[in-house]
């Protein structure tokens, strides 16, 4: 999960973004519905993974604020340099995103 979090994403947009993601991850199994939460603006961040408990996976996208340019091509990067268990046999990539890049 890719979570946009360059300037353009502040106030509304942000809050609405962390809500989504939350909604997203809350209802799954994470025993078996493996999840890396990656942030990104100018540069890119691993934030989590639902190797973490649900409470901490919510308190660190609760957590993110937003500044900086949108590198969306970075986040794709530490995406794929993350390795997946390899228990997964599929990989599925979900952007939250205003789509305004800037770099």
């Amino acid at each position: 999960m890719l979570i946009d979090t360059s300037s353009s994403m502040s106030g509304e947009r942000l809050d609405e973004a962390k809500k989504a993601a939350i909604n997203f991850i809350s209802p799954r199994d994470l025993s078996s519905d493996y999840i890396n939460i990656i942030t990104f603006n100018t540069d890119s961040s691993y934030i989590t993974n639902s190797n973490q408990s649900l409470p901490t996976m919510i308190n660190s996208i609760n957590r993110l604020t937003s500044e900086g340019g949108t590198n969306l091509t970075k986040a794709l990067q530490t995406v794929e340099s993350h390795q997946k268990p390899s228990e997964i046999d599929q990989e599925n990539v979900l952007v939250f995103t205003d789509g305004q890049p800037n770099s």
